[in-house]
């Protein structure tokens, strides 16, 4: 299955539900930097137009978070997402800054991908996950960053969404039905298929998990 490292801030995002329904395994962490980790080299920093133009014109940090995904990664990869020509006539910017700003991150080594939306956004992750990962069987990868920091419903998340066969979206609903991670452990399979989106593959994935003896495990 194909692994993709996403940043637990994105975790709203209907990038990561997109990706979930794709058939992606999702490890939700907190990164330092990017916001999409495919392998060593390759990270995504994702930014919807008005994120892109807020970042660069209001907060003043857009270079600064593309300078450390560039140090950090030798293949980084900025995802600009929204309709086209929407950089340009979303606010009231001279067309030549806003192309003297793309011209400045490809002098830093970071290409540019745009996207319509954010279902088009996960289309390209997945696209590019899947090539490097197949390309790259016996290589696993970890991220440049802490796992840390979350709130206790991303840890929740988190904890749910590590078990084969649940992503986050289906973590979410797990725990909005059960309320606790205990109640979850407790179902049986019949009652963990009453969970939209939680079939019998999924559920019995859980119950061998919460049931599996750790001891036996460990001498396989």
């Amino acid at each position: 299955m194909t692994t993709i490292l996403v940043d637990s801030r994105e975790l709203r995002s209907f990038v990561a539900k997109e990706l979930d329904r794709l058939g992606m395994e999702l490890q939700i962490i907190q990164m330092d930097v990017g916001d999409y980790c495919v392998s060593d080299e390759v990270c995504f920093e994702r930014k919807a137009t008005e994120d892109f133009l807020k970042s660069w014109i209001d907060e003043k940090k857009l270079f600064g978070q593309l300078h450390d995904l560039a140090q950090s990664y030798s293949k980084p990869i900025l995802l600009i997402e929204g309709f086209e020509n929407e950089l340009y006539t979303l606010r009231r910017i001279d067309s030549r800054a806003v192309q003297g700003c793309l011209n400045a991150i490809a002098l830093m080594g970071i290409p540019t991908l745009y996207t319509m939306n954010p279902k088009g956004t996960a289309q390209v992750i997945a696209m590019i996950a899947k090539k490097i990962q197949e390309e790259n069987k016996n290589s696993n990868f970890s991220m440049h960053g802490k796992r840390s920091h979350l709130s206790m419903p991303e840890k929740l998340v988190y904890c749910i969404s590590s078990i084969p066969d649940v992503g986050p979206a289906t973590a979410k609903d797990l725990l909005r039905y059960f309320g606790t991670i205990e109640s979850i452990c407790r179902a049986g399979i019949d009652e963990l298929m009453c969970v939209d989106g939680v079939g019998e593959k999924t559920a019995s994935a859980i119950r061998n998990i919460v049931t599996e003896n750790y001891n036996r495990s460990e001498s396989k």
